[in-house]
């Protein structure tokens, strides 16, 4: 059931470049910059999937700070993907002053969203790098478990990702995974502009990873039994 979860959001998402250069046969290793933004052609307009989706309507319910608890019970009355993925995210921005959501498939984590003071939508979902390839996003997707690092420094592709998302001043970050039936699905990413921070700084982030998980499983649940219920009658 989740394959058509993960498919769902993978035919949401039109890549044009990605860092690793395993999904695009030629070149095979394009430089960090083709992932950003390229003009529109002339006399073209840019592709709707470039363009940010509207705020779902549970975001609009926020009154006051948007506590753990909260952005759980959204969670809950969340009835599809893109809305558990909106609330995930802009609970997840709290703590950074950049957050980036990635969709893992087939060993690839394309970008999906962002929030905070970071790269545009457009160059987010122009983005994707290989969890092969040594670097933060590999080690949470091999580890499932969140991990701090400095993508300036790091690995090649992590200074291709850091590179593609114009964040090499605003290191540390961390990225957590999301974990479905043991398959790590989403990844997000995390800093704090600059700022020195570890995980233990933040620590709803990552108990809040779990909660995105149960969202997605209701999910699954409640299309199982929608699918079942006429033939149950």
């Amino acid at each position: 059931a989740w394959n058509g979860t993960i498919a769902a959001l993978r035919n949401s998402a039109s890549k044009t470049s990605t860092l690793s250069g395993a999904n695009v046969p030629n070149p095979p290793n394009p430089p960090a910059a083709v992932a950003r933004e390229p003009e529109p052609p002339t006399g073209e307009t840019a592709s709707p999937l470039m363009e940010r989706p509207p705020r779902t309507e549970l975001l609009h319910r926020i009154r006051g700070p948007f506590t753990a608890r909260l952005a759980v019970e959204l969670l809950e009355q969340a009835s599809t993907r893109e809305e558990v993925l909106q609330v995930s995210l802009a609970f997840v921005q709290q703590f950074f002053d950049c957050a980036v959501l990635f969709m893992v498939q087939d060993d690839i984590a394309e970008g999906l969203d962002v929030e905070g003071r970071g790269p545009d939508y457009a160059t987010v979902r122009r983005t994707s790098a290989s969890v092969e390839d040594a670097g933060i996003l590999s080690d949470a997707f091999r580890t499932a478990q969140p991990r701090m690092g400095d993508l300036a420094s790091g690995t090649r592709a992590d200074q291709q990702l850091s590179g593609a998302l114009a964040r090499n001043e605003a290191q540390p970050c961390v990225v957590a995974p999301v974990v479905i039936r043991q398959r790590v699905v989403l990844l997000f990413y995390g800093d704090r502009g600059g700022e020195d921070f570890g995980i233990s700084d933040v620590p709803e982030f990552v108990a809040f990873m779990p909660r995105i998980s149960e969202a997605f499983q209701r999910l699954i649940l409640r299309r199982k039994l929608g699918k079942t219920a006429p033939e149950a009658e």
